[in-house]
């Protein structure tokens, strides 16, 4: 991810008509050398980070986008008013990891996790291979050919959902495994290939239940500067908590991004409101203040 450019140095003040220009104190001819240290053309510049809010959003949509396409959960996918049991990432990861071990084509190291509180449950056939957004999805072995989605109860203590899911990568590099997690059981869900994203993950560093701040104390440092006000005014809002593992050439600490949207998991028109944030995951310091926003749904 590119760094932001420097703004440029703003001009010189023009001088108005009929004004006069003292000469330099120095008495130093024109052409003379400047005296001390020359004046950057613009900052040097800094070492990239994830730590970047938008950076974060970008991320967040991204590994969406990755459930949201044609044949893997359609953006029609059915409802249902099923819910399943809230647990923290703390919790859902041992399984992730467990499943990634056994898992046919691995070992699978686990990078990333992203939670996912929905009021409702969603499922969608998936047939055995479709295309999507420059992506490949196939049904790895022991997949069941269902995707489904766990809703969250409204009463489900702050940073738990019922579904989780997770991103792991094998020694190949060019294919990440999707891994669900809901109720204690895993399922995997599909294999990708082809994006362009897929080797954005062949760097990142594996995440597990120690090292990090779980998801609850996030979820709580987020509510405090401004979550519980948003979810109040908006019942049903969905909620996403994303754990993305360091990468080193990017940064050195793995961040959670955390956002909570009015716009349905399954909408395809319409507009609503966003409300994010980022944090590191192993101090949980604020990386940029949560803030809201309109957005497309």
């Amino acid at each position: 991810m590119a760094g932001t450019p420097a703004p440029p140095f703003p001009p010189a003040p023009d001088v108005p008509p009929g004004a006069s220009v003292s000469p330099p104190a120095t008495g130093a001819p024109p052409n003379a050398e400047p005296v001390g240290p020359p004046i950057p053309s613009a900052p040097p510049p800094r070492k990239k980070t994830w730590v970047v809010v938008v950076t974060v959003a970008v991320v967040v949509v991204v590994v969406l986008l990755v459930l949201l396409v044609s044949g893997v959960l359609n953006l029609g996918g059915s409802s249902g008013s099923g819910v399943g049991t809230p647990v923290p990432y703390s919790q859902a990861v041992p399984v992730a990891i467990r499943e990634g071990q056994n898992a046919t084509g691995g070992p699978w190291t686990v990078v990333v996790a992203e939670g996912l509180g929905i009021p409702s449950s969603v499922s969608q056939v998936s047939p055995a291979s479709a295309t999507g957004n420059g992506c490949t999805f196939t049904n790895p072995p022991g997949a069941s050919g269902v995707v489904s989605i766990d809703g969250t109860a409204s009463s489900a203590a702050p940073g738990t959902v019922a579904t989780w899911v997770f991103f792991a990568k094998n020694v190949s590099a060019n294919v990440i495994l999707l891994i669900s997690v809901s109720n204690g059981q895993a399922s995997p869900i599909s294999l990708v290939t082809g994006c362009t994203f897929v080797s954005e993950f062949s760097n990142v560093d594996p995440i597990s239940a120690t090292g990090v701040v779980d998801s609850p104390a996030i979820a709580s440092s987020f509510n405090t500067a401004g979550g519980t006000g948003f979810l109040k005014n908006n019942s049903g809002a969905t909620e996403f908590f994303l754990l993305y593992g360091a990468d080193p050439a990017e940064s050195s600490s793995s961040f959670w991004g955390v956002e909570y949207d009015t716009c349905a998991l399954t909408a395809t028109s319409g507009t609503g409101s966003l409300f994010e944030g980022s944090f590191d995951a192993t101090t949980s310091a604020t990386i940029g203040p949560p803030t809201l926003s309109p957005t497309d749904c």
